[in-house]
């Protein structure tokens, strides 16, 4: 009798928690008094690129600070201009003005600058829609065979069937570079010699299930294949899948699963390396009251079959009554530093490198939140641990125009990130953006072309709805690099201040200009290559 009594009490006992727990699963966790301030009528326009980051990223993450919850509205005129040339418009299309499909923008400026960039978006019908992206960008420096020439043309379509979307992606570049970095006074070199082309193809698809919204299961697997080849007989094959899953137990508590299959075979004149990373990747997502978050952990085998076990953690906590909510978490990665990673990179690099694969391992916490109606903020504080870190260093032993990989076995690091912005709506726009990364435990001196310290802000103002105006200021410092002798060298900080604006003249027709490095300063990103100098440029877009 005894023994039923305390059965009957336990079975109690857990319905009522089951109970709360359910309750507290429908509970929002979104930070309270964030609210969208509609101030204009939304008018669609052709998206710019928010300014490409100067220095090359941390693997797995860039060196820049988290993107930010508000981003700069998309009027916003940025073109690119840091220690590389000047990079050509982000290769994308948004939703075109009513009436206005297409697109054809061309310009001009100092510099030889010739700049073509033309969207078309009039291809579409009742189950379909498309989007093409044609751009170049050339520019000739003041110094001897200081060139660069981007060519591009990416396009992407959707075609949607019995509640199946399916989509398409094409692209096709050409990118050429010129090894500038020598000593003039020392060496001549034919044109053939120092231009370095880059030709990247590529070609991805996926499927996506629109109607998942409410099912138990959804999935949206992707396949991709690429091409990436330069001038000097280096070559690059990938074939990529991806298959995730998702399987909804209740509002609150998902289970989740990718495979991810990235076959990469990269050839130059010495020998062929293959560069595969093969992932399983289950976790679980869940939601209870004022906590949400993530776990799992990923097997993963590398190069040569290299098994590794990387964690994916992370948890959110809403502070009861107020806008902030605080973050923790430990994420584990492993990046290909494929060729066409590392020459996206640094695009003056040899392609006679031996290929090892990065692990890394980031452990962090911090915080985020919204002041009243316009401001949002974030920090974060962590600590890495990186094996395999891949370094850019000149080639000392020759004219040191091109730079060699090598790789430190093993770096630790502690990362402070912080981000603040402040908008009203579309018509006005201010941010800025940091991060400190002090390497420690490193197995070489410095880091070389590794940045410890990168600050970033942009600001847009719309002070007429015809007119858009906007201005950037970036800086990078503690900024190494290997000389003759194994002699470190500190490189000067980097300052790079610009401004834009763009005018619509008549509905079809906006006039823009463009002034980049207005302070004409002749910093090295890459050492031995000097910056281009003062650029301004300007042109026309007409609308059709």
């Amino acid at each position: 009798m005894r023994g039923k009594f305390l059965v009957i009490l336990t079975i109690g006992v857990l319905c009522a928690f089951s109970a709360k727990a359910q309750k507290g699963a429908a509970k929002d966790t979104v930070i309270k008094g964030a609210t969208i301030e509609i101030i204009q009528s939304y008018n669609p326009e052709v998206k710019r690129n928010p300014r490409p980051e100067i220095t090359p990223s941390l693997p797995p993450v860039d060196t820049t600070t988290p993107l930010l919850q508000h981003h700069v509205p998309p009027q916003t005129l940025f073109y690119s201009y840091g220690a590389l040339p000047l990079r050509p418009l982000a290769l994308s299309l948004s939703e075109q003005q009513a009436g206005f499909k297409n697109y054809v923008k061309l310009g001009g400026g100092n510099l030889s600058t010739i700049y073509f960039d033309a969207g078309i978006g009039g291809l579409s019908g009742d189950k379909y829609e498309t989007a093409i992206h044609l751009s170049h960008l050339s520019q000739s420096g003041n110094i001897s065979d200081q060139k660069v020439s981007l060519t591009g043309m990416d396009a992407r379509g959707t075609y949607r069937t019995n509640g199946k979307a399916f989509g398409l992606q094409l692209g096709a570049h050409n990118n050429q570079y010129h090894y500038y970095g020598y000593d003039h006074n020392l060496y001549t070199y034919g044109i053939g010699t120092v231009r370095q082309s880059f030709t990247d193809i590529s070609v991805s698809a996926d499927m996506k299930d629109e109607l998942a919204e409410g099912k138990k299961f959804s999935y949206h697997p992707s396949v991709s294949a690429s091409s990436f080849s330069d001038k000097f007989d280096a070559s690059e094959t990938t074939f990529g899948i991806a298959v995730p899953a998702v399987y909804t137990i209740d509002s609150g508590l998902q289970l989740y699963a990718t495979a991810n299959l990235t076959v990469t075979g990269f050839k130059n004149a010495v020998a062929t390396q293959s560069n595969n990373i093969f992932q399983l990747a289950p976790g679980i997502r869940f939601s209870r009251g004022i906590f949400t978050g993530h776990a799992g952990i990923s097997p993963t085998w590398g190069k040569a079959n290299t098994p590794y076990f990387l964690p994916d953690a992370k948890v959110n906590f809403n502070l009861p009554g107020t806008q902030f909510m605080f973050f923790a978490g430990l994420e584990g990665r492993l990046v290909q530093n494929s060729y066409r990673q590392l020459a996206t990179t640094n695009p003056y690099m040899s392609n006679l490198y031996t290929v090892l694969q990065t692990q890394t391992t980031e452990l962090y916490g911090g915080i985020k939140s919204n002041i009243g109606h316009h401001i949002t903020f974030d920090g974060k504080v962590s600590w890495w641990q990186y094996n395999d870190l891949p370094l850019f260093i000149n080639d000392t032993a020759g004219d040191k125009k091109q730079f060699r990989v090598i790789y430190d076995s093993r770096v630790n690091a502690l990362g402070l990130q912080a981000a603040i912005r402040y908008h009203i709506a579309q018509t006005f726009s201010i941010g800025f953006s940091g991060q400190w990364m002090n390497f420690y435990k490193t197995t070489y001196t410095r880091l070389w072309h590794r940045p410890g310290v990168t600050f970033k802000g942009d600001i847009l103002a719309q002070p007429i709805k015809k007119l858009t105006i906007n201005a950037y200021i970036s800086f990078v410092d503690e900024l190494y690099a290997l000389d003759n002798g194994n002699r470190t060298l500190k490189l000067s900080s980097i300052l790079d201040i610009g401004a834009g604006a763009e005018y619509e003249i008549i509905d079809r027709l906006n006039i823009f200009f463009q002034a980049n490095n207005l302070l004409n300063s002749k910093y090295q990103r890459w050492y031995g290559y000097d910056a281009f100098g003062f650029n301004l440029y300007a042109g026309a877009r007409l609308k059709f």
